[in-house]
């Protein structure tokens, strides 16, 4: 497969792209990868309507990949919520110290890259992309994510949250948090306060990608299908038949099932 406009994140955003040029790319592409199926990722109709129009228009088959949870307005829509308002007082409560991370000390990037593996590698899957320190300061070098985390009394990190910004929306392709403190901290409540807050006082639209669903709905999210294009028309008929196939067995099974159990 070859992708399109892939960060290497668990959720892209696609920014203002509209796609006016997705046939051109579809044409290179087809011809510089005659074997290879072409796919884009992370597209949803909240935030990419015109460009998942442009994908339609263009032949590519969108199959639906999960649901997400989005919010437009965190002033009216996040902070209002019981839980909402239980997070942010424990954010006031907590012995920790915020850091917006606009510098990193010295032992910052290894210990966000540990972070974040204790919860995305060790506790939910190992096929999450593995970030490591390099990237961890490359991506803060070159303001691609947007860092904040909170210290204990040492000033070590122990919860972190890693913000993607693109087209006035913020996604968090990288949390993290010392799993082995008592849950009673509130730590991974604490983080998301920390990015929702980040999106609220830029004004920004949130992307809370996939996972942890009641937690968001109760915080006011609600839910949009996310999908992949894949174009296949220069592909086998047999490999198109394939992708046809998974295509109505998603649409069928998958969406109603997403639905039914508000995953």
């Amino acid at each position: 497969i070859v992708n399109l406009d892939n960060w290497m994140l668990s959720t892209n955003l696609h920014g203002d792209w509209r796609g006016e040029d997705v046939p051109d790319i579809r044409r290179f592409l087809a011809t510089r990868f005659p074997d290879h199926m072409i796919a884009t990722r992370c597209l949803n109709e909240w935030s990419d309507a015109e460009l998942v129009q442009r994908f339609r228009d263009d032949g590519w088959k969108l199959l639906p990949a999960r649901q997400i949870y989005v919010t437009d307005d965190l002033a009216t829509e996040w902070t209002p919520h019981r839980d909402t308002r239980r997070d942010l007082e424990l954010l006031t409560r907590t012995p920790y110290t915020l850091d917006t991370l606009e510098s990193l000390h010295p032992a910052d990037a290894s210990r966000i890259a540990q972070l974040y593996a204790l919860l995305y590698l060790d506790r939910y899957s190992r096929l999450n992309p593995a970030f490591t320190e390099a990237y961890v300061e490359m991506t803060h070098r070159t303001d691609i994510l947007q860092y904040r985390g909170l210290r204990d009394a040492n000033g070590s990190l122990v919860a972190i949250a890693g913000c993607f910004i693109r087209g006035g929306v913020l996604t968090t392709p990288i949390v993290g948090y010392d799993t082995a403190r008592p849950a009673s901290e509130g730590l991974y409540r604490m983080t998301s306060s920390l990015f929702a807050q980040l999106a609220m006082e830029r004004g920004l639209r949130l992307n809370g990608s996939a996972g942890a669903a009641s937690f968001k709905r109760n915080r006011g999210a609600r839910p949009v299908l996310e999908y992949t294009a894949f174009f296949v028309d220069h592909l086998s008929p047999f490999r198109r038949a394939v992708i046809s196939a998974v295509g109505q067995a998603l649409d069928k099974l998958a969406v109603p099932l997403l639905s039914k159990r508000r995953l």
